[in-house]
């Protein structure tokens, strides 16, 4: 959660100065264009409308291993999801009170097979190692539509495919289950 804090330090740093920092200033705005395009993903995944939806994720953390919720792209993504009408059910090993309280509206559960129960979408949206752990059989098998969009890759289309997921999308690969 560093480097957003930095970027906007160093931007309000070079402004003091009258310096233009395009090139900090950039990466900033790619960072958030980054995570609306993460919407888009998950959108498209569903056929190009989420209202009525019920969208399961997993991870909401900064990133895998923290409990760190500044900066999260969870707090961009879902809410915009929810705008958009989807119903939002999330699982992250870290502590989910936290998550509770800056995601409101956002069902927070025990366990990832809880938040897949009838989801129609699968996103993991953080890359905890223990993900990889997971029996996604299993996962898929409760789900009412078995669709994944992996935004860390913690998966590939074939895992995937054999996990029972009829659709697969992810980050710069091959989407297609």
């Amino acid at each position: 959660s560093c480097f957003p804090k930095d970027t906007r330090a160093l931007i309000a740093t070079a402004s003091d100065a009258d310096v233009r920092s395009m090139v900090v200033s950039a990466a900033v705005e790619a960072n958030i264009k980054r995570k609306m395009d993460m919407v888009g993903k998950i959108v498209g995944a569903a056929g190009g409308d989420v209202k009525g939806k019920k969208i399961a994720v997993l991870g909401v953390t900064f990133k895998g291993q923290t409990d760190d919720m500044r900066e999260s792209t969870s707090l961009v993504v879902l809410p915009a999801l929810q705008d958009m009408g989807a119903e939002i059910v999330a699982y992250d090993p870290s502590n989910p009170h936290e998550a509770a309280t800056l995601l409101p509206g956002v069902t927070m559960v025990q366990s990832p097979k809880d938040a897949a129960s009838g989801a129609d979408i699968l996103v993991i949206l953080t890359d905890w190692m223990i993900f990889k752990a997971y029996d996604f059989k299993a996962i898929a098998a409760v789900m009412a539509s078995p669709v994944l969009v992996d935004l860390r890759n913690m998966l590939n289309a074939k895992e995937a495919q054999k996990s029972g997921f009829t659709h697969y999308v992810s980050l710069g690969r091959e989407h297609h289950a």
